[in-house]
């Protein structure tokens, strides 16, 4: 279950900025929730950000919320990597940075999560944070596709969150249905 709780996390991450879905117990501990993260713990480091991005047993604090979101992602958490890009993507926390936010993306799709590849094909396709590069676009799409990830993004929501007009997401979808060949 916390695993669907997790993937549910990086979708509202990514979509959302810093609309998130905390996951957390029904009797949250923070104190020992901020122990373990300051051990070194991924996990409660990428909980204990959640926690502040939403102000679950915390104060809502963006700051604080994105240095405990980034110590894990410095782990390898792939989940908090996807947080950290969408962090640098919509200014939660930190001065909004495209080439920032790519890079910490290319790091979680690098580490075969879906939902980051098929953002990171879209990265591409727009240009965002890296040059424009349809051929990068259609290979991260295709990686994705491969897992099984079917976008769901709508166009109102691309239109929001990465300025795509009508003909380059009507591209996008022809890119897509193509590899659902």
């Amino acid at each position: 279950m916390k695993k669907y709780l997790g993937l549910l996390a990086l979708c509202l991450i990514l979509f959302n900025g810093l609309a998130l879905y905390a996951q957390t117990e029904p009797k949250l501990d923070i104190a020992v929730l901020k122990a373990n993260a300051r051990r070194g713990d991924t996990r409660a480091q990428f909980n204990l950000g959640l926690c502040y991005a939403q102000g679950k047993g915390v104060p809502v604090d963006k700051e604080e919320s994105f240095k405990w979101l980034q110590k894990a992602a410095e782990q390898g958490h792939p989940i908090a990597q996807g947080a950290v890009a969408s962090c640098y993507r919509n200014g939660a926390g930190v001065p909004k940075d495209a080439e920032e936010s790519f890079k910490w993306l290319r790091k979680a799709a690098e580490q075969g999560n879906a939902t980051a590849q098929h953002l990171l094909g879209l990265y591409y396709f727009k240009g965002i944070g890296v040059p424009k590069d349809d051929g990068e676009a259609v290979k991260w799409f295709r990686k994705a596709a491969e897992q099984g990830y079917k976008a769901t993004l709508s166009f109102k929501a691309a239109q929001k969150e990465l300025g795509l007009d009508s003909a380059e997401w009507e591209k996008i979808k022809a890119i897509l249905k193509e590899l659902e060949k």
